[in-house]
């Protein structure tokens, strides 16, 4: 009646199945009336000795109720319900004896002397098989049709009574834990009735008012232990919150045992599931050390006054109408007028008319006793439009204070950065359009390789293939610059020391400026160490200095510095950078400079101020890109006239830089193994089989996924590699590889792509750099990277 796990979908998994077990805490814990009952029911319905609710962890299938049978345990590799769980429907086994997976069993062939077994999957709500409900007999028989319906309703009416026992158990803990937060809350907790009447309180509360027991107070109005001239706010405040209302108090009461202090509550309304108000919720905390400070900060005012006047931030004081009764020196050079014309004035009149509505509403929450902080635009006495940032409270006398500082400048340096998101976005649209080159150029290069190597050196045809190439290489180029641009390239970070990487590029760089630049360095040494992509950051250097060179038509001196520099909390200069330690690296000139709507776009992609055809507007779009994707920031500063500064700060880790690797051998040994190759692209398929046929190597190509499972599958001899594009329609290529591994764990893979950082992170197959070959490759790569993987030491 059932089937075992093949075709349809994919069940939950093995160990989201213990998961969902473990959840409904049933293993080994005592019997329980109603499932001995529904046990007991399945015996009668269905007419054998024997029926059992069990569960199977991870060893063993564990009875919960059992008729007829003594065993509370059975090892799981000998219980016929580890197979009962794996199906759809009923299990059913007619004769064990004549069965070939169980007649071994020593459950048939000892004691109790299994047959007849059948079971319904115990099947949880969220698709998880945690057990059977079976029965079993001593006899060989049939199940009837009646009885698998019984079986399977029974089997409902199990889970259904096992998740009523889940939802109690939580229900439990959960008051438990509610009941723990109640009474270890530092602050007064309370539920009043709509007469004020105490319903609740915590531990904290009840040592407020020095009850001894929360039914000394149970039942009783709080009212008269509140000053008397106080209970009638306190009383309005309760109407108000049975009203639907929230609010806050200060009062001051005096104890059962006559202490005095000051509380201040927070009340809300509590209620039911039809939305009706059911109690008072309220939140007291002592304020008696707030209300002396206050009366000690009262006697100071001369003190106070002395601050309030010296001070840099504007200080603007109303009362709780937004009416101003106060201002210090800074506010009136913040808005631009004196202080007798701010004392006719209000909030209101500050603001811009857009704004207006938010007064109100700020006023109103500051007179309920809230802090309220908030940027505003406002308008100075001469017109000029600013942003302000406010941070405002209510006083003890009930006056609204509220310090004001001019954040214009910084708003400026957001809006400059987001900006520069936007660039993100448009080199992730450029890099994009490059993703779908990486299979054409290694097709294009590899194919001029292959035409280029037949041909002798003076065929006539030779240069037009070496034009070819030599495209395919300018066009690869572009694309790696797209993807820089885009910060999806997959780089391949190590810890560096940027004062070596400068200095193993300055004689490259002196051959590169003219001499009529002076060429400079002023490079830290020891220097922090930086984890990024030597070569990505040997083009950052060499960009800049490009671009210098070209700000320097008249000659001029270049600066290249490299320092270690910590950043502070609130770092103006770097806004969108976290404080921590950084690697500083700045290229300096002393060339043409930039005005400000240049300095806007030159990360823009394809912007330049270059002739047209001597710039692709791409290098510094590229700077960008590896400077972001290396987690860094990067700056210029720049006046017409003055030269530039591109200042960069890439975090700063611990690490020694390693020496350069040995490099590869030039012509790979050749080989005999057999290879798998999957590829969905025809064309490169067919030129990487040609590539690895020519260095000897045994073919086996697959266009897809499931097409590399029959080959392999079919095939009589080792695969000892498999080559596989990552991205493939059906099944990625690490499905594929996770497939295939289990009929052969000793085969090597090697991951090809020409999609980004991104998807193939996402994709999972970046653990290991040797596994991974990104396109566009040549075939003297392939070939490296095929025997470099044949050649690694066994797992």
């Amino acid at each position: 009646m059932g089937r075992e796990e093949g075709g349809g979908s994919s069940p939950p998994s093995e160990e989201d199945r213990l998961a969902a077990l473990r959840r409904y805490a049933v293993l080994d814990t005592p019997s329980e009336q109603v499932f001995d009952d529904l046990a007991g029911l399945a015996v009668r319905l269905c007419g054998t000795p024997i029926a059992l609710i069990s569960f199977v962890d991870e060893q063993r299938q564990w009875s919960k109720s059992r008729v007829g049978f003594e065993a509370v345990e059975t090892p799981r590799q000998f219980s016929f319900c580890d197979r009962a769980i794996r199906q759809s429907d009923i299990f059913v086994v007619n004769d064990a004896s004549r069965d070939e997976r169980f007649a071994a069993s020593p459950l048939v062939t000892g004691p109790p002397g299994i047959r007849f077994y059948a079971a319904a999957p115990l099947v949880a709500p969220a698709g998880e098989a945690l057990g059977t409900l079976c029965i079993m007999d001593r006899v060989p028989r049939e199940l009837t049709p009646s009885q698998a319906h019984s079986l399977r309703v029974l089997a409902r009416q199990v889970v259904t009574q096992l998740e009523l026992r889940r939802r109690s158990l939580e229900l439990a803990e959960r008051e438990r834990l509610l009941r723990t937060i109640f009474d270890s809350e530092p602050e007064c907790v309370k539920l009043l009735d709509s007469d004020g009447s105490v319903r609740m309180m915590n531990r904290a509360g009840l040592k407020m008012i020095e009850a001894d027991s929360l039914e000394q107070i149970a039942g009783q109005r709080l009212y008269p232990l509140i000053a008397p001239e106080q209970r009638a706010a306190f009383v309005a405040l309760t109407d108000r919150i049975f009203h639907g209302e929230t609010g806050s108090l200060e009062f001051r009461i005096t104890g059962l045992k006559g202490a005095t202090r000051w509380l201040e509550t927070r009340a809300a309304p509590l209620r039911d599931e039809a939305g009706e108000v059911r109690a008072l919720l309220g939140i007291t905390r002592e304020i008696t050390e707030r209300k002396k400070a206050d009366a000690a900060l009262r006697e100071s005012e001369n003190n106070f006054r002395m601050l309030f006047e010296q001070a840099t931030e504007g200080i603007f004081v109303t009362d709780p109408e937004g009416r101003f009764v106060d201002v210090n020196p800074a506010a009136c050079t913040l808005t631009g007028y004196t202080r007798e014309e701010i004392a006719a004035m209000t909030v209101a009149d500050l603001v811009l008319p857009e704004e207006v509505p938010r007064v109100a509403s700020a006023i109103a929450e500051l007179s309920a006793g809230h802090v309220i902080t908030g940027e505003w635009r406002a308008r100075r006495k001469d017109g000029c439009i600013y942003i302000v940032e406010v941070s405002a409270k209510r006083l003890a006398d009930g006056r609204l204070r509220a310090f004001a500082r001019d954040i214009t400048e910084r708003t400026q340096l957001q809006a400059q950065l987001l900006q520069a998101q936007k660039m993100e976005s448009l080199g992730r649209l450029a890099g994009g359009i490059a993703h779908d080159f990486n299979n054409l150029l290694t097709v294009i290069n590899g194919t001029a390789d292959f035409a280029i190597a037949d041909l002798p050196d003076a065929a006539a045809l030779r240069d037009d293939l070496e034009q070819i190439r030599l495209a395919g290489e300018r066009a690869a180029s572009l694309t790696r610059q797209l993807l820089a641009m885009s910060r999806q390239q997959i780089l391949k970070p190590e810890v560096l020391d940027l004062t070596a990487v400068v200095r193993r590029m300055e004689g490259m760089l002196r051959r590169l400026i003219p001499e009529h630049i002076d060429l400079a360095f002023s490079l830290s040494d020891p220097l922090g160490s930086v984890n990024a992509d030597p070569s990505q950051i040997e083009q950052v250097v060499l960009n800049l200095a490009v671009n210098a060179q070209d700000a320097m038509p008249d000659g001029g001196t270049l600066t290249i510095e490299t320092r270690d520099v910590d950043l502070g909390v609130g770092s103006a200069a770097h806004p969108n950078l976290a404080p921590g330690r950084y690697v500083l690296l700045s290229v300096r000139d002393t060339g043409m400079g930039m005005d400000e709507g240049t300095r806007k776009q030159i990360f823009e992609p394809f912007f330049t101020t270059k002739e047209p055809g001597k710039g692709t507007g791409l290098g510094l779009p590229t700077v960008y890109g590896i400077v972001k994707q290396s987690g860094g920031g990067i700056w210029v500063s720049s006046e017409p006239g003055k030269g530039s500064t591109f200042t960069i700060h890439l975090p700063r880790v611990d690490g020694v830089p390693r020496e350069a690797p040995s490099a590869h051998p030039a012509v790979p040994v050749p080989g005999t193994e057999t290879i798998l190759l999957v590829e969905d692209e025809p064309a490169l398929r067919a030129l990487t089989k040609r590539i690895l046929h020519s260095a000897g190597y045994q073919v086996l190509e697959a266009a897809n996924g499931l097409d590399a499972l029959r080959l392999a599958e079919q095939h009589r001899g080792t695969v000892h590699l498999m080559i596989t594009d990552v991205v493939m329609p059906g099944m990625n290529g690490r499905e594929l590889a996770e497939r295939l591994s289990r009929f052969a764990p000793r085969m090597r893979v090697l991951f090809t792509s020409g999609y980004t950082d991104d998807s193939i992170l996402r994709l999972g197959v970046l653990d290991d750099a040797s596994r991974f070959l990104n396109k566009p490759y040549t075939p003297s790569e392939l070939r490296r990277r095929v025997r470099d993987l044949l050649d690694a030491p066994k797992p």
